[in-house]
């Protein structure tokens, strides 16, 4: 075979990386032809890579929005990432659908084995597209993921993550809400490669919002447990979709208006909830449960001790919130005050209707 060196250590101190992302995918400039070359090598029984360490690195991403620059240091032995801390330096990204404004984050890889730990933050000023727009918002993630086999351009297995959102304001279409906190955990597992991949599996989340707004419907103090036994998300060159179904919730308020309709302290229990999925039509699901309220108050119309069974459908398209509603209803108290007290005067049949309605039980 003749003469051969084999590099046991790399040092590299200050490397630039100019690397790109668009539909196409991610490439990596220069180093594409020689990744592609190296993969396409048969493996030698006897041969290791060497171990490469990167002393603060540079990272230049060009996307269609604009570049997205990083800095950090990373250890990768036997061709393996083992290591990496990296800075999100602050960034601004424009285009036909999305505005965002990254003002720092960070990213720490370990990777132990067949199995990769991912944590990173990222702070944004601004985020808008088509999906959701951000002010004043913090994002953290944790996951551990199957260490992606770049030959065979998978990454199939086991995935946890963990997402945390802090949002001064939050939005989608008609909903807006302010001082917003989500958390969202997923176990389940992957498959494919980035330009089509796919998660299945099983989620919960936990949501507040001091103020929501959607549409004519207006809510403080707002509270949201949701569970889902059947998650699906996938995506690539194709876009993203998602879908949850055998799933159930739990959402509260201090109080909450609209068309004239008032509730105190309402709280919604569903036992079945399916959401469709957004990208065959707008986002709706389909649920049946249980609704309490201290307080029902509507014109001249007042319940106390409400409690509810519905089902119904609600959807959400860009032009605001339509609800289709079905169901009984009971109240511990009630009072109807459009006939006004009952006089001296009033026949009694009359008397005894205005009696009836000033307290009653449904």
């Amino acid at each position: 075979e003749g003469f051969r060196v084999t590099p046991r250590r790399v040092r590299l101190v200050r490397p630039l990386l100019k690397a790109g992302w668009s539909d196409k995918g991610l490439t990596l400039g220069e180093l594409d032809p020689l990744i592609e070359e190296f993969s396409k090598r048969p493996p030698r029984p006897d041969e290791v890579g060497p171990e490469v360490s990167v002393e603060n690195g540079r990272v230049r991403l060009t996307t269609p929005y604009g570049q997205v620059r990083l800095r950090g240091d990373a250890r990768l032995e036997g061709e393996r990432l083992k290591r990496l801390d990296a800075r999100v330096q602050r960034s601004r990204l424009a285009g036909p659908d999305l505005t965002a404004d990254l003002t720092g984050g960070a990213i720490r890889v370990r990777t132990r084995g067949d199995r990769m730990h991912v944590d990173a933050d990222l702070t944004l000023a601004e985020w808008t597209s088509d999906a959701l727009s951000l002010n004043g918002a913090k994002a953290d993630i944790e996951a551990d993921l199957p260490y992606p086999d770049a030959k065979t351009r998978r990454g199939d297995g086991a995935v946890v993550a963990i997402l945390a959102l802090k949002a001064e304001e939050l939005g989608r279409d008609a909903l807006q809400t302010r001082a917003t906190e989500a958390n969202l955990r997923f176990e389940g597992r992957s498959q494919g490669w980035l330009e089509s991949w796919r998660l299945a599996g099983s989620a919960r989340a936990y949501a507040r919002s001091g103020a929501v707004q959607a549409g004519a419907l207006e809510a403080r103090d707002v509270r949201l447990v949701w569970r889902s036994a059947d998650v699906a998300v996938s995506g690539g060159r194709a876009g993203l979709a998602w879908s949850a179904a055998d799933g159930s919730a739990e959402a509260s308020g201090a109080a909450l208006r609209a068309d004239g309709v008032f509730l105190q302290d309402a709280t919604v229990q569903l036992a079945s909830l399916d959401v469709a999925d957004p990208a065959v039509g707008p986002l709706a699901a389909d649920f049946s449960g249980e609704a309490e309220a201290a307080r029902f108050a509507q014109g001249d119309l007042a319940l106390r001790g409400v409690v509810a069974m519905l089902e119904g459908r609600l959807e959400a398209p860009p032009d605001g919130a339509r609800l289709r509603l079905a169901g009984g209803l009971t109240a511990a108290d009630g009072a109807f005050s459009g006939l006004g007290p009952a006089g001296p005067e009033d026949p009694p049949e009359v008397a005894a209707a205005k009696r009836a309605a000033a307290g009653f039980a449904l």
